[in-house]
């Protein structure tokens, strides 16, 4: 997997969607990475923002965390409020 290259966006969103949580999180890591590519698509920035979302609902306080964290890394103004409620449920 080529982390420089736009075609591995798709293989890295798949890997967040396969239930293993260490994973995901590894995902979380990478998500801000690709913020330097010109072009992703609509379908990917949905399964990113739906990759984030499930993360800030995860039951897990790390798995928030790192999940608001990866949507503030990705200069997305309104991560300060994800981040408060994921520090609210108890991270």
């Amino acid at each position: 997997m080529n982390l420089h290259s736009e075609n591995c966006l798709d293989d890295v969103l798949d890997l967040a969607f396969n239930g293993d949580d260490s994973i995901t999180l590894g995902v979380f890591s990478l998500l801000p990475r690709f913020q330097r590519f010109q072009y992703i698509s609509s379908k990917d920035q949905d399964r990113i923002v739906e990759i984030i979302r499930r993360g800030l609902l995860g039951p897990s306080p790390h798995m928030r965390l790192s999940a608001a964290d990866a949507r503030g890394r990705m200069n997305d103004g309104s991560a300060a409020t994800d981040l408060q409620r994921a520090i609210d449920m108890g991270i």
